[in-house]
């Protein structure tokens, strides 16, 4: 943005040759001021203070957000145009912003957040067993959440994918009788014509003649 906007890059080149009492100073204004902040013709304006030339930076950063060019920003180029590490974004999106946009949408964690990413309930229905781990702690409050629950699905994953092989496991569902459960119907339908013959066998065989 400081290429594209010179009143960006003359803001950058101020803020970086300042102290870092300075910014440290510049940045906690500005913050405080958010709250009392007014948007008029598509602009944030700020009571007056001493803000240098945050207010300059952060203009140029909304305008590369609506024109959808902010998280490009942020992106290692040397990985553009295709990305998978999207550590920089969540970075500078993190805390407020994202919660904030999640839960207008729905999506925070205590909602089931990404099975909503489909749409309305059931939502992405395939994706509830990744969801209910993050409710359980500790991986519902550690900082490490992500790599728990993926580490546990990773392992449920394989266990299924393995358990025709596994002694023991492969008979789990004869003993349970699960198939039974769901077939109820079927098996409903096989038992009453047999539950009819041994009624018309019963008394047929009473009315037979003995043998002679």
């Amino acid at each position: 943005m400081a290429i594209l906007n010179p009143a960006v890059g003359a803001a950058l080149r101020t803020y970086e040759a300042a102290t870092t009492a300075e910014q440290q100073m510049w940045l906690k204004a500005y913050l405080a001021a958010l709250d009392k902040a007014t948007v008029a013709g598509g602009q944030v304006q700020l009571p007056t203070g001493e803000y240098g030339p945050v207010p300059a930076l952060m203009t140029g950063l909304l305008d590369l957000g609506r024109a959808g060019l902010l998280e490009g920003a942020l992106a290692d180029s040397a990985r553009l145009p295709f990305t998978l590490d999207v550590t920089r974004a969540l970075l500078f999106f993190q805390d407020d912003v994202d919660h904030s946009v999640a839960s207008s949408l729905d999506m925070l964690g205590g909602l089931w957040g990404i099975s909503h990413e489909t749409g309305p309930y059931p939502g992405a229905w395939w994706l509830w067993p990744y969801t209910f781990v993050y409710q359980i702690p500790p991986m519902s409050s550690s900082p490490n959440g992500d790599l728990q629950v993926g580490v546990i699905i990773t392992a449920l994953f394989l266990l299924t994918v393995f358990t025709p092989f596994v002694p023991g496991l492969n008979q789990l569902h004869s003993r349970l009788g699960v198939y039974r459960l769901i077939w109820r119907d079927w098996y409903r339908r096989q038992a009453a014509p047999r539950a009819g013959q041994g009624q018309h066998g019963a008394g047929g065989g009473a009315g037979q003649p003995s043998g002679g």
